[in-house]
């Protein structure tokens, strides 16, 4: 027991931080209500116009469907682009889609995010709270909380949403798409780069987990989204390595190009890094060659990918069906 720092990320960009107390007795705490000020990050109306749903829809259309379900298909009246074919193309659409239902301001919370005691302690939050707490903490031990904790998905307490599709992607689906941006390389938001390697092997058999949690009944069930999370493990491995029905060979090191920029930016002798190239980026053979003529250092970097590479397989291996 003791003081326990409560942290409440709200949209807009507002964080504040609370300190609760834990009793030492292991009796229940009242910690009270925390009041949210900024905006919502999306509102009922924005949820009906990507599912669909028409804010007057007729007699006819009210009589045949039922409250808040829609009806998915290339043909939906929402005439969006993001369809399972375009999904994990393109950056952030998965992300952008969570967002839609979290008509809440808030982004997600954390309780003892300085990791001062020695326990896990667990947070229901929706699953657009945990996608953003993916993208924008900073702290890897928190990206690893919400990846199992969106691995879990769908849990039975979680409400019933008044909306089944958001452009067209089930709702269900969102947070092992999620997932899959992550495994994938995404850029995260926090830093503008993609998630560490040791992150991203974790989103590999987080991925595992959710398909076995939702594992069809039989290993001969297809079509569907019946091993949609099968599918995300084998889409990045084809992506990377798999080139002409070859395998391609694990690379361990890379070398890494450094070029300096003389004059900086007061235009003195002082010098700035002109950024890093990885010469293995350089397919033509000639552009290799002036790259390390013109190259001020080269560095030999370990290539951490082999490590979500073998997460990959780890995870497609141990996708079982249920029965």
């Amino acid at each position: 027991g003791g003081p326990v720092t409560l942290r409440v990320i709200e949209n807009e960009g507002q964080c504040r931080e609370f300190i609760k107390n834990i009793p030492e007795d292991g009796s229940r705490a009242e910690w009270g209500p925390v009041f949210l000020h900024a905006r919502p990050v999306s509102t009922a109306k924005q949820q009906q116009a990507a599912s669909g749903i028409s804010d007057a829809p007729s007699a006819s259309a009210a009589g045949s469907t039922a409250a808040g379900a829609v009806t998915g298909g290339s043909d939906s009246p929402s005439g969006t682009g993001f369809t399972s074919d375009h999904l994990h193309r393109g950056g952030f659409q998965a992300l952008e889609l969570i967002r839609i239902t979290n008509i809440t301001p808030l982004l997600w919370v954390r309780v003892d995010p300085h990791g001062l005691y020695n326990g896990r302690l667990n947070i229901f939050q929706q699953d657009a709270c945990l996608a953003e707490q993916l993208f924008h903490d900073g702290d890897a031990a928190g990206q690893v909380e919400a990846m199992r904790a969106l691995a879990e998905r769908p849990l039975k307490i979680q409400g019933t949403p008044k909306i089944n599709n958001v452009h067209d992607v089930p709702i269900a689906e969102l947070p092992v798409r999620v997932l899959g941006d992550c495994l994938r390389g995404s850029v995260a938001l926090h830093c503008d780069l993609p998630h560490n390697p040791a992150v991203r092997a974790q989103a590999a058999l987080a991925i595992a987990q959710w398909q076995n949690n939702k594992a069809p009944e039989s290993r001969d069930v297809v079509g569907g989204s019946a091993w949609l999370g099968l599918d995300l493990l084998l889409q990045y491995f084809r992506e990377r390595y798999y080139c002409n029905g070859v395998v391609l060979p694990i690379n361990f090191r890379r070398l890494v190009l450094h070029k300096h920029i003389a004059g900086g930016a007061s235009g003195g002798d002082a010098t700035s890094d002109g950024g890093y190239q990885y010469l293995d980026a350089l397919s033509d053979k000639d552009e290799r060659k002036h790259a390390i003529e013109f190259a001020d250092e080269v560095e030999i970097e370990e290539d951490e990918e082999y490590r979500v590479r073998s997460a990959c397989i780890t995870g497609i291996a141990s996708i079982r069906a249920s029965e």
